[in-house]
């Protein structure tokens, strides 16, 4: 028999999963709900088609990697589906989580999936020529004020990862400087991996920072 609309009965809380950039060889794992709409018990099959997803039986490491699944949903019965993305090589991934029933007496004429985006590799900024504290923040010196008109100082952002990285430094304002006398160039560029580029900084003191 043909079900209604040609659809199974069913809902997710999710129509798509992004996972964005992740290391080769690393596993990052989301979940979503699918609901029954029905008061009907429910036979229903998923399936993905590459390697880069797999299903979850449950949240825990060792847990077995499927490229499909069988499971009933009781009447109203809401389940989580879990999922996990581990890139086998850098670029991107895509794939489809299909839903079908397992009643072969059931025609499904429309398709019913959750779709899945990935990217395969990752992006590490590291800086030289600044020091970190032990709340994690990097700190730039510009030495003694000594009534200098200008304070120039610079570093270098590095890209450590395997792929490009979009670089945009911004100014905040803190109550110790104005962001109007100081100068950041360039404040945006690109880094491909292993690159680096050094960044200009100036300040012009004002009356307040010398008193």
């Amino acid at each position: 028999s043909n079900l209604p609309d040609g659809k199974l009965p069913i809902e997710s809380t999710k129509n798509e999963l992004v996972w964005g950039c992740v290391k080769v060889g690393k596993v990052v794992t989301k979940e979503f709900l699918l609901r029954n709409r029905t008061s009907k018990t429910l036979r229903i099959q998923c399936s993905l088609s590459t390697q880069e997803f797999k299903i979850r039986k449950d949240n825990r490491s060792d847990s077995d990697p499927l490229t499909a699944c069988k499971f009933v949903l009781h009447g109203h019965e809401s389940r989580p589906l879990i999922l996990s993305f581990m890139p086998t090589k850098i670029g991107a991934a895509v794939d489809e989580l299909r839903f079908a029933p397992l009643d072969s007496n059931l025609t499904q004429n429309k398709k019913q999936c959750v779709r899945l985006w990935g990217f395969g590799g990752f992006v590490n900024i590291e800086y030289r020529n600044t020091f970190r504290d032990n709340t994690g923040k990097f700190w730039l010196s510009f030495g003694r004020m000594d009534n200098r008109p200008l304070l120039e100082q610079t570093l270098t952002v590095i890209n450590t990862g395997n792929l490009p990285a979009f670089v945009l430094i911004k100014l905040l304002p803190k109550h110790l400087v104005s962001t109007v006398n100081l100068k950041v160039e360039p404040n945006l560029f690109v880094l491909v991996p292993n690159e680096e580029q050094v960044v200009n900084i100036s300040y012009s003191p004002t009356s307040k920072d010398v008193k």
